[in-house]
């Protein structure tokens, strides 16, 4: 008996010892790397806060649903940056509460080891991602609570949301929705009339936080717009392939196997894998239509990946941890971290800047920084603030501001009215400084994937 407690107190204090390591990179990973379309889900937040209706006073190619109680944030805090520390914040709770939902998901479907799906999620892009601002880690939240709740009730609000959140998303989520429907039907048809009512409900919701919106505008830039994105900027093979492609091939044939075990006996396994093999096959419909590796490259795919993250908690432990080996090295390479934290000190010239510009300044933002170079944000009302408007504003039926600024006048890559700056000339020439020196991490991947090119061709 004594062997069996200090063999569990054991096992105790190295998961600990992981949990607390892998807390700590997370931490200077969310602080390290600025995030995929950060700049247009901060100025969305923002702008919501000041009372500004999506797709009708700006333009937005996003699904912005979630995006309305991020903006409490600048509501409480104004245009301060500390809003940006704040949501920072909030992200790393999202995802140890995600990672907690992974085991808590794991161990209620008797998988071998649940630890393993905690681990590999915190090891994972899954976790280096972070930015819940963004739909697709919304929609992989959304995926895990609808796993995780019990009651028909609250399975059917969250399975509502979940086809509602994301463009990408929302195909594989009504499918598995009628998959679970047809379930409860053969099984239980008494529970249908609450999942039912929360789908309903959730569509409620979802329609009243967003009247001020057309429903019409927001197909015509989230669905039309964004979808035809892909076929623009089309994904380089070798791009797609290293990073996203040897990740999430590796995600898939280990959670496949599972699948092909396990879908008869576990409704877990079964619906999961209807939601992935329907994602599968838009994304696959989205690449004949719009062009080769549309949506192929991450964020889009962690709905699917955090569902393989789980099912690979039933392997072996030693399975198991071979490839959270394998994941966190290739999230090293693609995402090297920083332990000078280059964000934070982003913040603080974040917070500089906006105090030496007038609140009513033009200005637009620098498609193109130099490379490592990050770009300070600013807190105004809309402008370009969307690089690719300057070519399809017209289809979005925007009006744009004029792209050229008489009296430009450049900082930490914004162009900005001179008529404008507040600040003398000497403290504005230190402050561009501080930004110039301020570089981002440059991911070991880079060079790499370079040294792959040269040698292909």
């Amino acid at each position: 008996m004594q062997s069996f407690l200090a063999k569990q107190q054991k096992h105790f204090m190295i998961y600990l010892a992981v949990y607390v390591a892998l807390t700590f990179l997370l931490i200077i990973q969310v602080f390290t790397h600025p995030q995929f379309d950060g700049d247009d889900f901060l100025s969305a937040d923002y702008f919501i806060s000041q009372g500004l209706a999506p797709h009708v006073d700006f333009f937005d190619a996003h699904p912005l649903f979630t995006n309305y109680f991020f903006a409490q944030i600048f509501w409480l805090t104004g245009s301060s940056p500390s809003s940006l520390i704040l949501l920072s914040l909030l992200d790393i709770i999202l995802t140890l509460f995600c990672a907690y939902l992974c085991s808590a998901i794991a161990k209620k479907n008797s998988f071998r080891n649940p630890h393993v799906a905690s681990i590999l999620f915190l090891s994972s892009y899954t976790a280096v991602g972070f930015f819940f601002q963004r739909y697709d880690f919304a929609a992989m939240l959304g995926i895990l609570l609808f796993f995780w709740f019990e009651k028909p009730f609250l399975r059917g609000l969250t399975l509502g949301f979940l086809i509602l959140l994301s463009p990408i998303t929302f195909f594989a989520a009504g499918v598995m929705g009628l998959a679970y429907l047809f379930q409860t039907f053969r099984e239980h048809k008494k529970k249908l009339a609450p999942i039912i009512v929360g789908l309903l409900l959730s569509l409620l919701i979802w329609r009243l936080v967003q009247y001020q919106t057309p429903l019409a505008a927001m197909y015509q830039d989230i669905f039309v717009f964004n979808g035809s994105l892909g076929s623009y900027y089309p994904v380089p093979f070798l791009e797609f392939f290293f990073f996203t492609g040897i990740f999430e091939i590796s995600a898939l044939l280990f959670g496949t196997v599972i699948i092909y075990r396990k879908w008869r006996e576990s409704k877990f396994v079964s619906l999961a894998a209807v939601f992935v093999a329907a994602m599968l096959f838009q994304i696959l419909m989205m690449n004949i239509v719009y062009g080769l590796f549309t949506r192929l490259k991450m964020p889009a795919l962690v709905p699917i990946t955090v569902l393989m993250i789980i099912l690979i908690s039933d392997y072996k432990a030693k399975i198991g941890y071979l490839v959270v080996a394998f994941h966190l090295f290739l999230v090293l390479l693609a995402f090297t971290p920083n332990l000078s934290l280059p964000l934070l000190t982003d913040y603080a010239l974040a917070n500089e800047l906006n105090d030496c510009v007038k609140q009513d300044a033009t200005f637009y933002y620098d498609a193109s920084p130099p490379e490592n170079v990050s770009r300070v944000h600013l807190f105004r009302e809309p402008s370009e603030f969307h690089w690719y408007l300057r070519h399809w504003a017209t289809r979005a039926n925007i009006t744009l501001p004029p792209t050229a600024i008489n009296d430009s006048y450049y900082i930490c890559g914004n162009t900005i009215s001179a008529s404008a700056i507040q600040c003398s000339e000497e403290h504005m020439q230190s402050l561009q400084n501080a930004c110039n020196a301020n570089k981002l991490s440059r991911p070991l991947w880079i060079p790499v994937r370079e040294r792959l090119r040269q040698v292909i061709d």
